[in-house]
């Protein structure tokens, strides 16, 4: 098996409107090869991977397998997804076009490399250990997870049917909506957040201060470097009081 070719559909795309992986590869020898004609193949892959049942028993060919292992993969990392579609490539025998839906590219396309080492060792009669390849895949996903207030974010667009997009990993920068519509976010900030507004949220006190002006109630507090400012402070508000480094 080889890959051909591999792209990134990060945008509505001939097969959905969520991003997914393409990958075009060759079957080379395999591409004759069931999953169900190979010798111990379903069952050595099942042990491996249970939770794959039912997609393993309707892959007709060693691609489609490919792309189950892939999604499955994926969701064993963390990382739920369920879209995929493979079809073959017309005239041109053993070729296929596998797609898989995704929620982090590194992870998808580790992913996908990871199912290949997999299905070919099986499909060759080897043996193979996947507890460490399964680890360093969920270590990955674990990298690129997206922080509590920019999902709360993503999730609140896509209750009101907002598409989102991930832009970056290392900066978690998202694109919701698209066209002349489409905002980026990071974190909670948005490209209409002020300069200004960025500075005041960045300072406690100062948020404190403005809130408290607009008449909306706030935690009393004080800010402080030392363990005795710290037994001050506390002794002073005369309740349970809460340390924020």
């Amino acid at each position: 098996m080889k890959i051909l070719k591999q792209r990134y559909l990060r945008g509505p795309n001939l097969y959905t409107c969520q991003p997914c992986l393409l990958t075009l590869i060759d079957l080379k020898d395999l591409a004759s090869a069931s999953p169900h004609t190979l010798p111990g193949f379903s069952g050595r892959l099942l042990e491996l991977v249970p939770s794959l049942g039912a997609r393993l028993r309707s892959a007709a060919h060693l691609a489609d397998v490919l792309e189950h292992v892939t999604l499955e993969l994926q969701g064993l990392a963390g990382h739920a997804v369920s879209f995929g579609r493979t079809h073959s490539v017309t005239g041109k025998p053993g070729q296929y076009r596998v797609v898989c839906a995704y929620e982090s590219e590194r992870v998808a396309g580790e992913a996908f490399a990871l199912a290949m080492q997999l299905v070919g060792a099986l499909a060759r009669g080897e043996a193979f250990d996947l507890a460490g390849p399964l680890d360093e895949l969920r270590h990955a996903a674990a990298r690129a997870a997206i922080g509590t207030s920019t999902a709360a974010v993503l999730a609140a667009a896509e209750r009101r049917g907002i598409p989102s997009q991930r832009l970056t990993e290392g900066a978690n920068l998202f694109l919701l909506g698209w066209g002349r519509k489409q905002k980026r976010l990071q974190a909670t900030i948005t490209g209409a957040t002020s300069h200004v507004a960025v500075g005041i949220a960045s300072d406690k006190q100062l948020t404190k201060a403005l809130l408290r002006q607009a008449g909306l109630p706030v935690p009393e507090g004080d800010t402080v470097t030392t363990p005795e400012q710290a037994c001050r402070v506390a002794a002073r508000l005369r309740a349970p009081v809460t340390v924020k480094p």
